[in-house]
């Protein structure tokens, strides 16, 4: 019965994942291609942000009913400024080290010059939201519910950081651990307050600031 459960919890997650990519996605990409074949901006994006509202209904829906995260807290999980710490010091480092533009760090800059407003609207509210969800909450909530162990937590961040990672599109290894890392700090926040407000919070943050950047760099 057990094994049942796990894997009725494995499939469920799975579908959470291809909402993204099956739904999610395409609508982002038609959006796009509209916007390049001359459509309004103002318009699509008035669009996209109904959509996209509906969407992130329908995950917290999905994600609020019938569980509780539990998990023990050690070192690691809880001290609540130590994502906090951890994100300022890679943001730091990432503005000192150059490196190789990730796909996903090009489309953005690509897209940025074009549609200013559209990208702005999804990197800096959009994206989290919805990436926090797919890749942090539902995970812990069909996979990782209780984490009773220090080894179960860091099996959970490692997923779940893998995951957001490969979302990114890296193209080698430095680019994914790259997002790798920032992943690790969005769960430890996470699991720090066990409210998935706070990791979308960092996320935020993070892609607002690294908006503008990229903005006052073009």
């Amino acid at each position: 019965m057990k094994g049942n459960s796990i894997w009725k919890n494995v499939g469920l997650y799975a579908l959470v994942v291809f909402s993204h990519f099956i739904l999610f996605s395409r609508i982002l990409a038609s959006c796009l291609n509209v916007l390049i074949e001359g459509g309004s901006e103002l318009l699509i994006l008035l669009i996209f942000a109904l959509v996209s509202a509906l969407y992130i209904f329908g995950l917290w829906k999905w994600y609020q009913k019938g569980w509780k995260l539990e998990v023990k807290k050690t070192k690691l999980t809880s001290t609540i400024w130590l994502p906090i710490g951890l994100l300022v010091a890679f943001i730091a480092l990432q503005a000192l080290v150059s490196g190789e533009s990730s796909n996903n760090q090009r489309s953005i800059e690509f897209f940025l010059e074009l549609f200013p407003a559209f990208v702005f609207f999804y990197i800096i509210f959009i994206a989290p939201i919805i990436e926090e969800f797919i890749t942090r909450g539902l995970m812990a909530k069909y996979l990782f519910s209780k984490q009773e162990t220090l080894g179960q937590t860091l099996l959970y961040i490692a997923l779940s950081s893998s995951l957001f990672s490969f979302l990114h599109l890296p193209s080698s290894l430095g680019q994914f651990l790259t997002y790798f890392i920032m992943g690790s700090i969005f769960a430890l926040a996470y699991l720090t307050k066990e409210d998935i407000r706070y990791a979308i919070a960092l996320h935020i943050a993070n892609n607002l600031i690294a908006s503008l950047l990229i903005f006052l760099l073009q």
